[in-house]
């Protein structure tokens, strides 16, 4: 069987030998106090968050000064009255005394000497039964902004976990969701509008396919003509090879001469110049023969 600790023993299980000067959370929950607060003294002047869940409180008999203590979790013990003693937590900001005994709304005037008491619970205890409760004690307690986790006397919700600056902070970060979430959408929005587009586009490509019937046949005609001028070009390179090869032959029949027929021209040319030299030997003999004749009869005259 587990053995409940009891207070002071739980305070120093929980300092494991440090310095209680310089702790600044203390959590004693579900310990055996006695009904009274043992172990808890004025050393802890930097303790800022102090919990004492289902102690077995009846009473805050012994409850140190501790001028820097913000957060206070009482609830689920005993209490029901003796709420002065927390006058020596000046700087005190959330006390959740729920599930306790308290029943009238006098029990709870001490708190006014609280002056930064701003969240306080007192669910689940006697005197929220009492009519105009949450009238009363606002009226009573003029620095308070949350009770039981409702703002104000309309009974708002409000956020008991943090301080004001925390749910300043909040906001922020709720409206910095908000925002992602609005851009997700349009982006998906933007999506499905290129999606649809692409659809029509295809859709609109086909029903002109099937609006003009003759396409098909302009396209093969295309092709017919295409290969027709494949064709003729093809005619052309060969008519250019043909001129080609004849011109190479006429070059071929002009630079061929053959041997004999080069003789024959020489020694003709060479018989006309003889017998044209026979000619005029023989004119040039027949002159001078009648030459002769003519001295000659001149001598015999």
């Amino acid at each position: 069987m587990t053995t409940v600790p009891t207070m002071d023993r739980r305070i120093e299980l929980e300092l494991r030998g440090a310095d209680p000067q310089k702790v600044t959370d203390l959590m004693l929950d579900n310990c055996n106090s006695g009904g009274m607060i043992e172990g808890l003294t004025d050393d802890f002047v930097s303790l800022e968050r102090l919990s004492m869940i289902n102690t077995k409180l009846t009473s805050l008999k012994n409850f140190p000064k501790l001028p820097k203590l913000q957060r206070l979790e009482l609830s689920d013990n005993a209490i029901r009255m003796g709420l002065d003693v927390l006058t020596r937590c000046p700087n005190l900001t959330h006390l959740n005394l729920s599930n306790n005994k308290i029943s009238t709304i006098e029990a709870l005037e001490p708190l006014k000497e609280l002056p930064k008491l701003t969240y306080l619970d007192l669910f689940r205890n006697d005197v929220t039964r009492l009519n105009n409760y949450r009238e009363e004690t606002f009226k009573m307690l003029k620095t308070l902004k949350s009770l039981d986790g409702f703002k104000g006397s309309s009974g708002e919700v409000a956020d008991n976990s943090s301080p004001s600056e925390d749910e300043d902070e909040d906001v922020g970060t709720d409206n910095d969701d908000d925002e992602d979430e609005e851009e997700e959408d349009e982006d998906d929005d933007e999506d499905d509008a290129v999606v649809v587009e692409d659809i029509d586009s295809d859709e609109d490509s086909d029903d002109d396919d099937d609006d003009d019937p003759n396409l098909d046949d302009d396209e093969d005609d295309d092709d017919d003509d295409h290969d027709d001028d494949l064709d003729d070009e093809d005619d052309d390179d060969d008519d250019e090879d043909d001129e080609d090869d004849e011109d190479d032959d006429e070059e071929d029949e002009e630079d061929y001469q053959p041997d004999n027929e080069v003789e024959v021209d020489v020694d003709v040319d060479d018989d006309d110049e003889e017998d044209e030299e026979d000619e005029e030997g023989a004119a040039r003999g027949e002159k001078r023969k009648r030459d002769e004749d003519d001295e000659g009869d001149e001598e015999d005259d």
